[in-house]
């Protein structure tokens, strides 16, 4: 089997970490960071001990009509939001546009579905991904 490296930097995990603060605020629920080998999402919301939701972070650089995100997280999201009657959320926040920006994509979207991915030299780096179309996101801060 193999196992792809996690390729969080320090700089992606300060930006997880800032917008994870915006969003406790927001919407007045705690967070936790999942394991990425466990979970493959990046965070759990709750309301005390009673799970919310669940949450998948990206920060952007550049805006384009959809936001990719990898099929597996997807399923992988879905399923934990579905075995929990939860919900799983993609937020995105890009680089000079002002808040974070949220999708609820615990169903099926009506994205594409097709090989993409950026090309680190790891296997698995081009993948199925959905496109989450902008019109999916509503902006939270």
């Amino acid at each position: 089997m193999i196992f792809r490296d996690h390729n969080e930097t320090e700089e992606d995990l300060r930006r997880e970490g800032e917008a994870k603060e915006i969003l406790v605020r927001a919407t007045g629920l705690g967070c936790e960071k999942l394991s990425p080998t466990l979970y493959h999402v990046d965070w759990v919301f709750s309301r005390g001990k009673a799970i919310y939701s669940f949450g998948e972070f990206k920060w952007r650089d550049k805006q384009y009509p959809t936001v990719i995100l990898s099929l597996a997280k997807w399923i992988k999201g879905a399923e934990l939001a579905a075995v929990t009657r939860t919900k799983f959320h993609f937020f995105v926040q890009w680089d000079g546009i002002d808040g974070i920006w949220a999708a609820d994509v615990t169903t099926r979207l009506d994205g594409v579905i097709e090989m993409g991915g950026n090309s680190r030299g790891q296997p698995g780096d081009f993948e199925p991904v959905i496109h989450v179309p902008l019109k999916d996101f509503k902006r939270i801060k």
